[in-house]
């Protein structure tokens, strides 16, 4: 199986052939999706070439929204009729977080339309990459047929423990630090303490890098200079989730598929008033199942997250 750059490499190359399309990368949140969409934007086109599109933190099913995302980024006094047929040839439009540009409304699908029609009128002029949710993409695939507008689909698979072991000690070495582990120090370490420790962030992260970084940070203990003390990453108590209610479940299946949420809009996608929903996000907030990621936009807890969606999966849910 070819390795995610190649496979991306190979959508630039039927671009740069002529073909109409864009490259989708989709994964796991935090998997590394938008670092592989500047990245390969850099290796085949200038840095001035590329515009990274923001959805607004609690999304946008706004075309206005959409437009402003897109001038922004831009920095172009132009309106958004005309941009794409003004700007030269090649320019790179990376959407970060697609799925922030939806909602599970019978409105819902009005800015996530227009990055398409972008895709099917202008994808044969400028090079459109799209990152998602696996899940978020999955489901929106089955909903309105996305494959068609993608020259090529790539999925950011989990790493292994050698894998979480070279990214986490090369960014440590590159600033000179080292650590240790119940009084052991990383100089002294064999490949069994190694294999110790990188598969127990493995078996807790399922191979996800950004979780592990996260966690691998949290496990920090205290820093002496170059030196830091770590502990054994601490596996959160999950018992508790096996008994979630249907309901429950369903509220945590929202916040997968729309990666972050308002009252407004989930009480929208719920169709429910929002002062009934507001009460159910502080049920779930006081149960730690998800945090106040912005003010007044929330989220999954994000070291709960992985286990919430296990446990979606294992009911069928996702």
């Amino acid at each position: 199986m070819k390795s995610p750059v190649a496979q991306a490499d190979r959508a630039v190359k039927r671009y740069q052939k002529g073909f109409g399309g864009a490259l989708l990368i989709t994964g796991e949140r935090n998997s590394g999706k938008s670092s592989l969409s500047k990245f390969i934007a850099k290796e085949h086109f200038s840095e001035s070439q590329c515009y990274i599109i923001k959805a607004p933190l609690a999304g946008s099913v706004l075309k206005t929204e959409l437009f402003e995302a897109i001038i922004d980024a831009t920095k172009s006094n132009l309106v958004i009729n005309t941009l794409f047929d003004t700007l030269p040839k090649n320019q790179v439009f990376i959407f970060n977080d697609f799925e922030l540009w939806w909602e599970r409304t019978p409105e819902g699908a009005r800015a996530m339309d227009e990055i398409l029609s972008f895709i099917e009128e202008y994808g044969k002029k400028h090079f459109f990459i799209i990152n998602c949710r696996s899940q978020s993409y999955d489901f929106l695939n089955r909903l309105y047929s996305l494959d068609k507008y993608f020259l090529a689909h790539v999925v950011c698979n989990p790493f292994d423990a050698l894998e979480l072991k070279e990214m986490i000690l090369q960014r440590h070495r590159a600033g000179g630090l080292h650590f240790m582990l119940n009084g052991k120090a990383e100089k002294d370490f064999n490949a069994y303490d190694y294999a110790k420790l990188f598969n127990k962030y493995f078996n807790l992260s399922g191979g996800n890098p950004g979780y592990t970084i996260r966690s691998w940070i949290s496990n920090i203990l205290d820093i002496n200079g170059k030196i830091f003390n770590i502990r054994f990453p601490v596996v959160p108590d999950t018992s508790r989730l096996k008994e979630l209610s249907n309901d429950n479940c369903l509220l945590i299946l929202q916040f997968v598929l729309h990666r972050r949420l308002t009252t407004s809009k989930l009480s929208r996608v719920l169709r429910e008033e929002e002062g009934k929903v507001g009460k159910l996000i502080g049920e779930m907030l006081r149960a730690g199942l998800v945090e106040e990621k912005f003010t007044g936009v929330y989220a999954l807890n994000f070291h709960l997250e992985p286990f919430l969606v296990e446990e979606l999966k294992h009911k069928k849910l996702l």
